[in-house]
């Protein structure tokens, strides 16, 4: 394996692992009264200005993760703003969709965004079809089934909603586009400049819609309840700015369809997290589930002998 393909699988790992916190932490905030709209705002927001000022400290140290000026097309930019309002169109869409359905269908949809993420890349990257990136593709969608649908189906606890599902689709539209621009999209911009600049505009977004909402005063509640900081920076720091610079980086390396499918881990670890600290025991099938995850990761790396012989 490439170094450069064992770094981005070590990053978009780095990200699931991240971003699977998120049940977690939005859990901990929703008990103590932290709304959807509060969440987002407080999470992006923070964790998108930890990016910030990381990458300030490295341009302060010579590194160059800052933008040359001048050097970054229109189009670029154009880019990289269209991927951070997919990015909180995706955030907000994901929720409102746990609102509607069962949490477990709202995940299922949502994760046909591999799928869609390898087909695009075909057509706008190039990027090749085969044999074993279709068998990983769909041993990991039968495992990600068990992994979220297990614990609904033996309870009965299965609820449909239109709505639902369609926000959760969308939500998935937002993903597929996400990853595709990010593939490609802003070469000239430094990964962690545009990891901060994205997980901003969604903190942005999220305040706004608050204020709209007339939720102007849940946004101050961590100052109320002080029992909600650690949440808020599990969230921010965990949750946000950690997989989120992981993830963009990640994608540049491994291209968006290997780390799209790569990215199925995150459920797993969701599931994992709520059995060791929620209490919440996983059913078996979900660990055959998880197993199968983790198997069509690892022939998603396995090099062709084609490509070893090259």
């Amino acid at each position: 394996m490439s170094e450069a393909r064992l770094l981005g699988t070590g990053l978009i790992v780095v990200s699931a692992l991240g971003f699977g916190t998120l049940g977690l932490s939005s859990r901990g905030a929703a008990e103590h009264g932290l709304d959807t709209f509060g969440y987002v705002a407080w999470r992006s927001t923070l964790g998108g200005l930890a990016i910030l000022a990381g990458v300030a400290v490295a341009a302060a140290m010579g590194y160059p993760a800052l933008a040359r000026r001048g050097g970054v097309p229109r189009r670029e930019w154009l880019a990289l703003g269209a991927a951070a309002l997919m990015g909180a169109g995706l955030n907000l869409s994901i929720f409102a969709a746990f609102g509607r359905t069962t949490i477990a269908v709202a995940l299922i949809t949502f994760y046909s965004f591999p799928a869609l993420v390898t087909l695009a890349a075909v057509r706008v990257y190039g990027e090749p079809l085969d044999a074993r990136r279709v068998t990983a593709l769909a041993i990991a969608s039968m495992g990600l089934i068990l992994v979220v649908l297990a614990p609904a189906l033996e309870g009965g606890d299965l609820q449909l909603d239109a709505a639902g599902v369609g926000l959760a689709f969308t939500a998935a539209l937002f993903q597929t586009g996400y990853a595709l621009v990010i593939g490609r999209g802003f070469k000239s911009i430094p990964s962690g400049l545009a990891s901060g600049l994205i997980v901003v505009v969604g903190g942005l977004v999220g305040v706004a819609l608050a204020l709209i909402a007339g939720q102007a005063n849940r946004l101050w509640l961590p100052f109320e309840a002080e029992v909600l900081w650690p949440w808020v920076f599990l969230a921010a720091i965990i949750g946000a700015a950690i997989p989120t610079a992981a993830n963009v980086t990640g994608i540049r390396l491994l291209g968006p369809s290997r780390a799209a499918i790569l990215m199925m881990i995150e459920p797993v670890v969701g599931v994992t997290l709520a059995a060791v600290l929620l209490a919440e025991r996983p059913v078996p099938l979900q660990f055959v589930g998880g197993a199968a995850v983790l198997i069509a990761g690892v022939i998603l790396q396995v090099e062709r002998r084609s490509s070893v012989a090259a």
